[in-house]
């Protein structure tokens, strides 16, 4: 009867939330403080792998967009950036005088390099502030999990490229506080986010799915005019017009067939994504036409992971299962996908560690959110391509592919339980 007792017990410890949220604390914290290790004892060497492949680059993604201000119709010139994304980023275009300079001149002024620090603490402060209200009800761990997420390998990619990914990051956790929220100007606040953030990167329009349900049916087509709004409007404000929106789209599919053979691309379409799905299948890369053929089935398994990654989202049940399962294809499908993407997972994760009900298999996803969130370093695996992201890569397509599993379950269950009700019916009908 003790041994039960005993058993029983230790059961509901390790499958209490807290407990989950204390390995994570735990185990984040001995991985970031080993990263930091790692680069103090290799004066920089190691710890720069989980940085962008190019040292000369770094923040640029932030001073190329400030350069791209100068151009009185940026999408003319073949930039691929939203007109709200410019607008998010102009507010610290005066602190330089971008046209008479280089692009790379300004990131060694003391003014643009400040520019950039503000820019990078202003969104990071809102982030921050917005996420903790996902884990409003979580006490003492609430501050560290953000402070933990925030140093993460994915952040540190973000801040290291300048990506405007840390404003849209700050959106979306505004849209996830409120958008079920009691006060309808709250909820209205997070559909107004929400579409800014996909003006600014289109792919967060996925989260607009979490809308579409009974009841929420009004909120859903006011977020889809405001999207189209956001997208469109701002571009009056360049040269061109209504006419750029059409010149972004024909941008953004050039640039891919581009930045599909870079090796920080996350995408299942682009190099490291399919060294990330034959890797995790154990399949050895062989020459040119093997490659060739590793692409296009990449590329086909992307498409299908993006389609069953939507129908799943409305089977999956819990709230972090609906948001992760909308987060992967943001990360694998966009071909200008980079690790930086991977920190919309903070969300999910949150919602994750906060969510009461726990079984043994949550333990599984622990591990891989995790390892995606790692920045420690585990050798060179393949010449040229960072040495963490390749593990993050296949841990992301895991969780995509184990939850699309989980709605195909969902979905053979609610046909189950359909057929068997018509069954039930039918024997009524017919019982004399």
């Amino acid at each position: 009867m003790k041994k039960q007792l005993f058993f029983e017990r230790t059961k509901a410890r390790l499958l209490s939330p807290n407990t989950m949220r204390l390995i994570f604390i735990i185990v984040l914290v001995i991985l970031v403080f080993t990263f930091f290790i790692q680069i103090s004892l290799t004066n920089g060497r190691e710890g720069m792998q989980v940085f962008f492949q190019d040292p000369d680059d770094s923040f640029m993604d932030f001073f190329n967009v400030q350069k791209q201000l100068t151009i009185e119709s940026p999408v003319s010139q073949g930039q691929v950036y939203p007109s709200i994304a410019y607008l998010i980023i102009y507010p610290f275009h005066p602190f330089v005088d971008y046209e008479q300079l280089e692009v790379n001149d300004p990131r060694a002024m003391q003014s643009g390099i400040m520019s950039f620090i503000v820019f990078i603490f202003i969104w990071i402060f809102i982030g921050a502030v917005f996420l903790a209200k996902l884990l409003s009800k979580v006490s003492w761990q609430k501050n560290i999990i953000i402070f933990l997420l925030f140093i993460s390998a994915p952040m540190l990619f973000l801040i290291e490229r300048g990506n405007i990914n840390v404003a849209i990051l700050a959106l979306v956790a505004v849209f996830f506080a409120y958008y079920e929220d009691d006060n309808s100007i709250l909820r209205e606040v997070a559909i107004i986010a929400l579409a800014l953030a996909t003006g600014s990167k289109l792919y967060p329009a996925l989260f607009g799915l979490l809308l579409f349900k009974k009841g929420k049916f009004p909120s859903f087509f006011r977020l889809v005019g405001y999207c189209a709004a956001s997208i469109s409007l701002p571009f009056l404000l360049f040269e061109g017009g209504l006419t750029n929106v059409k010149t972004l789209f024909f941008n953004i599919l050039f640039y891919s067939n581009f930045i599909e053979k870079l090796n920080n691309s996350t995408a299942l379409m682009g190099r490291l994504g399919f060294y990330a799905l034959f890797r995790m299948i154990n399949i050895k890369l062989g020459g040119d036409m093997f490659q060739s053929w590793y692409i296009t089935v990449s590329s086909i398994t992307s498409y299908l992971m993006l389609g069953f990654s939507i129908a799943g989202s409305f089977l999956v049940k819990p709230q972090w299962k609906k948001a992760t399962i909308l987060v992967c294809p943001m990360i694998l499908f966009p071909i200008m996908s980079a690790m930086y993407n991977a920190v919309f997972l903070f969300i999910p994760i949150i919602l994750f560690l906060k969510e009461e009900e726990k079984c043994w298999f949550d333990y599984l996803y622990l591990l891989l959110f995790i390892v995606i969130l790692n920045p420690v370093q585990y050798g060179s695996w393949i010449v040229g391509v960072s040495r963490s992201t390749i593990i993050a890569n296949i841990c992301i397509v895991a969780v995509n592919g184990l939850l699309c599993i989980e709605g195909f379950i969902e979905l053979i269950r609610m046909i189950k339980k359909w057929y068997c009700q018509k069954k039930y019916k039918l024997a009524i009908t017919h019982t004399p």
